[in-house]
């Protein structure tokens, strides 16, 4: 959560005041699954409002999301200080899978879904019904380790070590 005084100054002195709410209220709920509909409601805003701002905050590098349709947007960055990058490489949101018969780990990018369901063969929806948790298994070979906020949240704290599963 954002805290520095010093910061929010700078952010105020550089950004619309409306940006800058956002982005505290952002950093006050943190990374991960948001609705633009729950956001407004929780940030006293409207939809429209909430998404122009959001688009400004991307736009300034501010704060990193990929939108996701209907399903919402995943909030995976939020500039922390003056100096804050974040890191596209190592940091941007995944699905991780374990192919069983490879005995191996598969990085599913948030974006990437319907590209892997067409290399794979399945149907969209399909994969899409996989990656939400709501069958066990795709094509008797992958199985779900963790969806885009457990890998952040087991990036962020280092969770592999904790479990042991190698898959970190």
């Amino acid at each position: 959560m954002i805290r520095d005084p010093d910061y929010i100054t700078w952010l105020r002195r550089q950004y619309r005041c409306q940006d800058v709410l956002n982005l505290l209220h952002l950093s006050s709920v943190g990374i991960g699954w948001h609705l633009l509909g729950d956001l407004a409601i929780t940030f006293g805003g409207h939809n429209k409002t909430i998404n122009q701002s959001m688009l400004r905050l991307r736009r300034h590098g501010l704060a990193e999301y990929v939108s996701y349709g209907a399903g919402g947007s995943f909030v995976w960055w939020l500039k922390q200080h003056p100096q804050d990058r974040p890191d596209r490489a190592s940091g941007f949101p995944r699905w991780v899978l374990r192919d069983l018969s490879r005995k191996r780990r598969v990085d599913v990018l948030v974006g990437d879904q319907t590209a892997w369901a067409q290399r794979l063969q399945v149907h969209p929806g399909t994969m899409r019904n996989f990656l939400s948790g709501r069958t066990h298994t795709l094509l008797g070979r992958y199985e779900l380790a963790y969806d885009p906020a457990e890998w952040l949240a087991r990036k962020c704290c280092d969770l592999q070590q904790v479990r042991g599963d190698g898959l970190g």
